[in-house]
């Protein structure tokens, strides 16, 4: 499975609080949320606020947000494609 931008900002949002996601209830973050469960890269509600419906990451989690942080940035190079090449 491929993860979206949203599946990041979750998963990066568990990472750094122990904070409710502001539209927990929304049925795509639910959706979202359960798809990282079922990942096993978030577990929760944890137990320092068990009403609260919290999640940490998991290891795989973390071991995944580190990963991500140490890829480089992508850099843009420009090239000329054939078709230009003749047309020049």
């Amino acid at each position: 499975m491929k993860l979206t931008p949203l599946h990041l900002m979750l998963l990066l949002h568990y990472f750094t609080t122990p904070d409710p996601w502001p539209q927990a209830f929304a049925p795509a973050v639910v959706r979202f949320t359960d798809d990282l469960l079922g990942l096993g890269l978030i577990h929760g509600p944890t137990a320092r606020s068990p009403a609260r419906m919290t999640y940490d990451t998991t290891e795989k989690g973390n071991a995944y947000i580190r990963a991500l942080c140490t890829l480089p940035l992508p850099v843009a190079r420009w090239v000329v494609t054939a078709q230009e090449e003749r047309a020049v």
